[in-house]
């Protein structure tokens, strides 16, 4: 499936990197106060811990070492070409290389399936948003066939979101100041310019913020107030800030709109990746503690009052966080917030860094409890590591999106992608460096693989189901259709011309 010409731009996409990590120097995985280590059973001692191919010790079942392809196909061939609908740039000139970024996506309240990203030249960037219908044709009431835009000065959209009154949210970086911010979009797909200052609300400069370069997770309160985290350049402080759906920022909340707050689990900085908002207007983030570059980063989640304030009841002083040992380092990359409190953040925790092969990473998730105590029914005392990657040191296995779903929100899937460098040759095809997306069914209270689904919980998201045309496949996101089907966002690598397919959406059975 194609799509129709559009005046459109970009920017780098931005990368979020690990740091090297030699070593733990600290034994203990929890440092929320009462919680037990990792090796389960009240243990600290890291030794105990497994990580093993397979589900770890969620769950009764082990899981092989599956190769490139191994998993049976899920998706659901009903929709668009054999389960996917392939998005092209529709230019009829060649593109620039790397000159488009697919960034995120959503199901919006009417079903209809939204993804936003940017488009860079040699002088201008270029926010887009495509919309699809719920079955995966262009929506013509959305800008030009399906396709909106405005001129982006900045690194564009990381995020997006809607409020109540339907308008999209996207949130990222728009300015040539390189701050963070959020832009306004109508349901018609053009920049709503009555939002901020012609339609970008920049995050406000405050004494207690450093430079602050992107957006990196939004959410919506409900009343319509959007909640934005953002880096803090060397501030090391959890930074939170909030517009009202004007577009002013909400001089209720913190200091002029930003709450900063310094970590109190014993790390020396802390990151944000992710965020949610509870029913009762308390607001969750999903982080990374961060100590120094020969201990590694912790998984971890933080709490604030709707006021911007700490929630001192939550965790330790209003942080939790965890070691993924027998692993160096954790990055967070989606989280869910469960009906009874409880959370769950998924993302990637690596082993070791090898000079000369590469990176070895590792799928981890981790739950607590509504109170900020790591729920010890799931994996390790709360945190469940999987590393039933592709043979080989170049494999790679994290989280990237996740989603519940459920008639009681009690399963939740999550994509995962690998690389792999050292794949043995497909039907008689050798095969260079590429990824492989896979989707996983797990239950909500332990993290046990769902061996209901596909092949033990696993199953594989193919590109046109056509196995030889793998060069790239990365799920980079996880929604819930009106259907109740789950939707995966899969970008597709490079685009070097106008009929290169530069993302697409999947619909699993």
């Amino acid at each position: 499936m194609t799509t129709p010409p559009i005046k459109r731009s970009l920017c780098l996409k931005r990368a979020f990197g690990l740091k090297s990590a030699a070593a733990w120097l600290v034994a203990g995985l929890v440092l929320a106060a009462g919680i037990a280590g990792c090796g389960g059973g009240g243990s600290t001692d890291s030794s105990s811990s497994s990580n093993g191919s397979g589900n770890g010790s969620a769950g009764s079942g082990s899981n092989t070492v599956p190769k490139r392809f191994d998993y049976p196909n899920v998706l659901d061939a009903s929709f668009g070409k054999n389960g996917t609908v392939s998005v092209t740039t529709g230019f009829a000139d060649t593109v620039r290389p790397l000159g488009f970024q697919t960034r995120d996506f959503f199901v919006d309240r009417l079903g209809r399936i939204v993804a936003v990203g940017i488009r860079t030249s040699a002088a201008v960037s270029e926010v887009w948003v495509y919309r699809m219908l719920a079955d995966g044709t262009p929506d013509p009431s959305c800008g030009i066939g399906g396709w909106g835009s405005f001129t982006s000065y900045g690194a564009g959209p990381q995020k997006i979101v809607q409020l109540p009154d339907g308008r999209y949210i996207l949130g990222g970086a728009f300015s040539s100041t390189v701050a963070a911010a959020v832009a306004a979009v109508t349901e018609s797909c053009a920049l709503d310019r009555s939002f901020g200052i012609n339609g970008i609300a920049t995050v406000p400069a405050s004494a207690v913020m450093a430079t602050s370069s992107t957006v990196n997770a939004l959410a919506v309160d409900a009343i319509g107030r959007i909640l934005a985290t953002f880096d803090g350049g060397g501030s090391g402080r959890l930074l939170v800030s909030r517009f009202l759906p004007s577009g002013a920022a909400d001089t209720s909340f913190g200091t002029s709109g930003v709450a900063a707050v310094t970590p109190t689990d014993g790390t020396s900085a802390v990151g944000t990746y992710a965020i949610a908002v509870r029913p009762d207007g308390r607001i969750l983030v999903a982080t990374r503690g961060y100590y120094t570059s020969t201990i590694g980063y912790s998984a971890g989640f933080a709490q604030l009052l709707s006021t911007g304030a700490i929630d001192a009841s939550f965790g330790s002083a209003g942080f939790v966080s965890v070691k993924p040992i027998p692993n160096l380092v954790a990055t967070p990359k989606s989280m869910v917030l469960l009906s009874d409190g409880s959370a769950i953040q998924g993302g990637l925790t690596q082993p070791e860094t090898y000079s000369a092969n590469g990176t070895l990473v590792d799928a981890y998730w981790l739950k607590v409890d509504a109170n900020g105590r790591p729920d010890t029914r799931f994996g390790n005392s709360g945190l469940l590591i999987w590393n039933a990657g592709p043979q080989g040191t170049n494999g790679q296995n994290n989280v990237e999106a996740m989603t519940v779903f459920g008639p009681n929100g009690d399963q939740f899937a999550s994509c995962q992608y690998w690389m792999n460098s050292s794949a043995p040759p497909l039907l008689g095809i050798a095969t260079i460096a590429s990824e492989q997306s896979i989707v996983q069914w797990r239950a909500t209270s332990t993290g046990e693989l769902l061996t209901q689904y596909a092949d033990g919980g696993t199953g594989w998201l193919p590109r046109d189901n056509d196995p030889t045309s793998e060069q790239k496949n990365h799920c980079i996101g996880l929604k819930v259709g009106k259907d109740s089907k789950l939707l995966a966002l899969l970008e597709l690598g490079i685009v070097n011309t106008a009929s290169t397919p530069m993302f697409a959406v999947a619909r699993i059975k």
